[in-house]
């Protein structure tokens, strides 16, 4: 009698571990990763409004989406030579969604009198462009790189304080920048 309980017991625990193993189940998840170019940024060019008057009433301003940005009523004194707008190349993965951190208003200085200059921008997806296509102020915009991975962003602005300032050249080399990541 004793075997047949030990054999009873063990066809009882064989048949309960099978039951048990019966009810599992394995499943997986794909798990993937997409490698992107890196972003390049490349300024070229000066945001350079050339000679002005200080007794000017209108702000001088250089529009990005001009062909020509200091024609046209810009409150610029002698518009020849270097007058022009500033443009940052980007290249990055083909036809990609990159957001654009651009700056707000920057000081230029000549060491001793202060202007406020206010950035303006415009976009273009066709490197070759000499100018851009819309302008907009915003600080944060989001953009689609061109089918070969190019845009440029042109910087044109106005000073809104030119006043009674002191004569000289004012700059700002540092505060006009801008930081591009994929969207």
């Amino acid at each position: 009698m004793k075997t047949l309980k030990t054999l009873f017991a063990a066809i009882i625990f064989v048949g309960f571990a099978t039951a048990v193993s019966a009810q599992t189940d394995s499943d997986a998840i794909e798990a993937k990763a997409e490698i992107l170019i890196p972003i390049t940024i490349t300024p070229e060019g000066v945001i350079n409004f050339g000679g002005i008057s200080s007794d000017i009433d209108v702000n001088p301003t250089l529009d990005p989406t001009e062909e020509n940005p200091g024609n046209g009523n810009t409150g610029l004194g002698d518009t020849s030579g270097d007058v022009g707008i500033g443009v940052f190349r980007i290249g990055g993965a083909n036809q990609a969604e990159i957001n654009i951190t651009l700056p707000g208003d920057a000081t230029l200085s000549n060491g001793s009198y202060e202007l406020n200059f206010r950035p303006s921008f415009a976009w273009s997806q066709n490197d070759s462009d000499q100018f851009g296509e819309e302008s907009f102020t915003s600080e944060n915009t989001v953009r689609t790189l061109s089918t070969s991975g190019d845009g440029s962003l042109f910087v044109g602005g106005e000073i809104t304080n030119l006043g009674d300032q002191g004569s000289g050249t004012y700059s700002n080399n540092e505060d006009i920048k801008i930081t591009v990541e994929y969207n």
